[in-house]
């Protein structure tokens, strides 16, 4: 989750209008699919 929060953060320094938007959603549903994984591991 670190390494998706540090890219967001370049990404936010780096790039600018629609496209630091979407990379941060495309980061977004990439962190989230990470961590319902790491819940359903969790559960099993």
């Amino acid at each position: 989750m670190s390494a998706y929060a540090i890219l967001a953060v370049l990404a936010g320094f780096t790039l600018s209008g629609d496209i630091r938007i979407v990379t941060w959603i495309v980061l977004g549903g990439i962190a989230l699919r990470t961590w319902l994984v790491v819940l359903k591991r969790r559960e099993d």
